[in-house]
């Protein structure tokens, strides 16, 4: 008996399809060459808010997010330019220093009150605070807690921002004027007369405009280092600047938004 005739293969079967979402996107990579020490402060805050999701688009509830752990990991980037500053700014960077130190306890601390999940985003972190019974109605904020000490920080991050961006925008001015100015549009307000004081003379003493650039961009050309820096300068400081409003809208939104004086 003859054999039975060869059969066609069968048709290419399909990959069944995957029920699981798709993987979060990975931030763009970042453009080539070297960079200063603002580009790692300008990824990382992009970062909390990218993986927090929400929308800059505020709405009065929040909708901008932020993801706790990154947004720590920001701030403890984001030390590194703060250090920049010298010696003179000493006293501010250890402000800087125990204020995220605060935030870090308290979110580890809610964390195992509440469980991890509960407190992974910025609003969680905040709603298990205020829900704790630890504040008082009208943004009287107790200290030590997360609240107070996102407060504190933010305004740092927004002086920082002010100092940065105007260092870029106004080429001739001195460092010590970029950051007198800063300080009168975000710090000064909420400052006592001693600190206002103490400040003052803080501000007096940075250092020069070539020699600040320097520390930013120690791994770049003395070629390109002002360029560069500039460029990021402004980067970051738009960076900070959503961050600042997607943290001040969650505290307006959630009654925590202390005006008072230090």
């Amino acid at each position: 008996a003859s054999s039975p005739p060869p059969q066609p293969p069968p048709p290419p079967t399909q990959a069944p399809q995957s029920s699981q979402p798709p993987p979060r996107r990975s931030p763009s990579p970042p453009p080539p060459g070297p960079h200063s020490i603002l580009h790692a402060a300008t990824r990382a805050f992009e970062a909390a808010m990218a993986a927090g999701g929400g929308s800059d688009q505020e709405d009065g509830a929040g909708s901008g997010e932020m993801d706790v752990e990154l947004l720590v990991a920001a701030f403890r980037t984001n030390l590194a330019v703060t250090e920049v500053f010298g010696s003179m700014m000493t006293p501010a960077v250890k402000n800087d220093f125990a204020n995220l130190d605060k935030l870090a306890k308290a979110w580890v601390a809610l964390g195992k009150r509440r469980g991890a999940a509960q407190v992974a985003t910025l609003r969680g972190l905040l709603e298990a605070e205020r829900a704790s019974g630890v504040h008082k109605p009208g943004g009287v904020l107790r200290d030590p807690s997360a609240g107070i000490a996102l407060t504190w920080l933010r305004r740092s991050l927004a002086f920082q921002r002010g100092l940065l961006q105007g260092l870029a925008a106004d080429r001739g001015a001195t460092l010590s004027a970029v950051a007198t100015a800063a300080y009168k549009a975000h710090l000064e307000r909420y400052h006592n007369w001693v600190l206002r004081g103490t400040f003052k003379v803080c501000l007096g003493g940075l250092p020069a405009r070539d020699v600040f650039l320097d520390k930013l961009g120690p791994e770049l050309r003395p070629a390109e280092r002002a360029e560069v820096c500039y460029r990021e300068a402004a980067e970051v400081g738009e960076a900070m600047r959503r961050a600042d409003e997607r943290m001040g809208a969650l505290l307006v939104a959630l009654d925590m938004d202390d005006q008072r004086k230090a």
